[in-house]
């Protein structure tokens, strides 16, 4: 696992979360586009953390753009839906 690459990408979520709650705290106003728009940033840094996460550093740094969001996806197929 690349864990260097995991830590990358879970900071970035983390920063995208706190600048959609300090956006909501500052904003009584906040609206749905707005949310979609964070929420996007959001996920699309943990779903590539978990889709990346066996990526070499090269593999990493030489990232095609099909690839990029082939790994912005959600996993949805290696989610077990319905728990069991």
């Amino acid at each position: 696992m690349n864990t260097r690459y995991l830590q990358i990408l879970l900071q970035d979520a983390a920063g995208n979360l706190r600048s959609l709650l300090d956006e909501i705290a500052e904003n009584p106003d906040f609206s749905d586009i707005e949310l979609s728009i964070h929420l996007n940033d959001v996920y699309g840094s943990l779903n590539t953390a978990w889709n990346g996460r066996e990526l070499t550093e090269k593999e990493a740094a030489d990232i095609s753009e099909a690839q990029y969001y082939r790994l912005r996806s959600f996993p949805i197929q290696e989610i077990i839906m319905d728990g069991t």
